[in-house]
């Protein structure tokens, strides 16, 4: 082998250079394997990052489901919830509301716009004379 500091011809069972004393580095020698380090390590995660529990986000789906305090609970907890995973979860709940009622609008709209709500206003007998008409 070779010293990389000065280039002089090594022999392969020294540790440093006769030359210029520079430690040196055998290829063919086995190196340790590094110690394998935590496979699950939550002392490591900062607080802010936790993960919920599955029983956390069940229990945070049912408390923003209440009308109208569940709604505002919603609204701090998607801006100023201290945990990321909390604030996420929060925000694509409220991203669902939003989608709903668009959705619900929509619909709403076409049933107005097509009249279809005045076959729900009347009953049955004023459309149909007899169950023959009805088939």
């Amino acid at each position: 082998m070779f010293c990389e500091n000065c280039g002089t011809q090594c022999a392969d069972n020294l540790s440093a250079c006769p030359n210029c004393g520079a430690g040196l580095k055998n290829p063919y020698q086995s190196h340790p394997a590094p110690a394998p380090g935590p496979v699950n390590a939550p002392a490591m995660i900062p607080p802010e990052y936790s993960p919920i529990t599955m029983w956390g986000y069940f229990g945070y789906k049912w408390l923003f489901a209440i009308p109208l305090v569940g709604f505002i609970l919603l609204i701090i907890f998607a801006v100023s919830a201290n945990n990321r995973n909390l604030k996420n979860f929060a925000r694509s709940y409220f991203c669902d509301l939003i989608i709903g009622c668009v959705i619900f609008g929509i619909i709403l709209a076409i049933v107005l716009a097509t009249g279809s709500l005045v076959l729900f206003t009347k009953p049955a007998s004023e459309y149909f004379n007899t169950i023959s008409d009805f088939l």
